[in-house]
């Protein structure tokens, strides 16, 4: 009896933890590190407690994560092979998170697990970052002052977190929104409605705002496909209005965002930081250099590259990456780093529940769509929130979901 007690209080601390850790996953912050040890700690001991063992049964979702295991070892299977020990450590470490979630994803969650519970996450802790933000900068100055856009940016990176990673987060709510709202099982209730409603309005607004252009790209593209989704259900025709205006807002997003002009795209660095990092995959393309000598690779082929004004501006950066995930993989692992690259993207939507098939495709292009622009799953604390919507997608099993016919129209 004390044991199934202690059992359930483990449980709950493991999930607190991981909803914790979701939530914290936005900021700059150490106590993120308290949550994650927290949730592994706390899973080990109830791995014991729960006997997880006696009820495994080996399926499709056990092997991705095998997969994602695999993946994370590639790193020590290279290293005995390389002449190379400057990076290995520190690119050890940013992928910690895809051993623990493998893990975690293979034995399985426990049974308190929802994913409503990580949908809120995701939300509220993006309206508190919003409304620090707001109140950082000073709510009158936020109002009044008409470069609040440059206001947001400079507080922003100082306390809250890069643009890659807020704006993802925030495109992650908006989905979230969306899947609350509309397929959750629950009595319709005007004021939750209303508050979710309330709260996209920020996050969108934020995220046009940005100076991050893949963020807003994949916020508007989010929001016409929901739209068109939601739409196509209640009566087909109502999507043609939608498609016609759909463009102008495009063009009107773009001619009023600075960073969107074809000088500003010109000037991005990421032109001379792929042509490195190409030359580098071009040398070994089939087995790759392993993680740490790929680095240093791209740290020679980078120099012949970048401009005075690049080196003076990231001359602190302990280490530039190719801006690519796909690329970097190739340069890592070869061949057989991008079909494990490309077995984590599609597991989620593949193996997920049929009803919930659409958030999971939401879910995995908001990364995909990152990674032609940065690396996503091996930096920048993103293998955290990747392995977190592996368990919304794969390990979460039971969910009360709306019936596909009944649409609740707003």
């Amino acid at each position: 009896m004390i044991q199934k007690k202690i059992a359930i209080y483990i449980n709950y601390i493991n999930l607190l933890s991981c909803i914790f850790l979701t939530a914290t996953s936005l900021y700059y912050t150490k106590v993120q590190q308290i949550g994650f040890y927290t949730f592994f700690i706390s899973y080990f001991i109830e791995f014991f407690l729960d006997k997880k063992w006696k009820n495994f049964q080996f399926d499709k979702t056990k092997v991705y994560y095998l997969v994602m295991l695999l993946f994370f070892l590639l790193i020590f299977i290279y290293h005995p092979f390389e002449n190379s020990n400057k990076y290995f450590n520190r690119l050890v470490e940013l992928r910690l998170a895809l051993f623990a979630f493998s893990v975690i994803g293979f034995w399985g969650v426990n049974k308190l697990y929802r994913v409503t519970y990580f949908a809120n996450a995701f939300i509220v802790s993006s309206i508190i970052a919003i409304l620090y933000i707001i109140f950082g900068i000073g709510l009158k100055e936020f109002i009044s002052n008409h470069q609040r856009a440059d206001l947001v940016t400079l507080f922003r990176i100082a306390h809250v977190n890069s643009h890659i990673v807020f704006n993802s987060y925030l495109n992650i709510a908006l989905i979230c929104i969306w899947y609350l709202i509309f397929r959750i099982k629950t009595k319709f209730n005007a004021l939750r409605v209303a508050f979710y409603i309330s709260c996209a309005i920020p996050i969108t607004y934020f995220l046009i705002i940005s100076e991050g252009r893949v963020g807003i790209a994949i916020c508007v593209v989010l929001l016409f496909s929901i739209s068109v989704y939601q739409l196509w259900k209640i009566k087909k025709l109502l999507v043609m209005p939608l498609i016609l205006i759909t463009p102008f807002i495009i063009l009107s997003i773009v001619n009023n965002h600075k960073r969107m002009s074809e000088d500003e795209i010109l000037k991005d660095p990421r032109a001379f930081i792929w042509k490195a990092a190409i030359n580098v995959v071009k040398k070994q393309p089939v087995i790759g250099y392993g993680a740490s000598r790929a680095q240093e690779e791209f740290d020679a082929a980078l120099k012949l590259t970048e401009t005075k004004e690049f080196k003076e501006s990231w001359k602190d950066t302990l280490i530039m990456h190719s801006h690519n995930q796909f690329i970097q993989t190739y340069m890592e692992f070869g061949i057989l780093g991008i079909v494990l690259l490309l077995g984590l993207i599609a597991g989620p939507i593949i193996l997920t529940e049929p009803k919930r098939r659409f958030l999971s495709f939401m879910l995995i292009f908001v990364f995909v769509s990152q990674f032609m622009t940065d690396i996503v799953i091996t930096y920048q604390g993103f293998p955290v929130i990747f392995g977190i919507l592996t368990i919304i997608t794969i390990a979460i099993k039971k969910e009360s979901l709306q019936p596909e016919k009944p649409v609740p129209v707003l």
